[in-house]
């Protein structure tokens, strides 16, 4: 039986590999910072550990707004630590 593949993608803030399950993703769709719970949208994102250090990390490093080329406000900042809930 043949083995499935599993996809692994860093985090931004750790810079650790994991599932792809088991982390966030944020996209830029649209000139809008989105969510993708679903993460099958088709345009640039970044992922994140739901780990509320690691998106302090981030935060500090502006991970996003490289990854993502633009600038993210703080707001979007806090509506990810409310979905981290840690």
């Amino acid at each position: 039986m043949k083995n499935k593949h599993i996809p692994f993608r860093m985090c931004g803030g750790c810079r650790n590999m994991f599932e792809k399950s088991e982390l966030i993703r944020v996209i830029l769709k649209d000139n809008e910072l989105l969510i993708d719970d679903k993460q099958k949208e088709l345009c640039r994102g970044a992922y994140m550990c739901k780990n509320k250090e690691c998106l302090l990390l981030a935060q500090k490093r502006k991970v996003f707004s490289n990854i993502l080329k633009s600038k993210v406000p703080d707001e979007f900042f806090e509506e990810l630590e409310n979905r981290i809930g840690k």
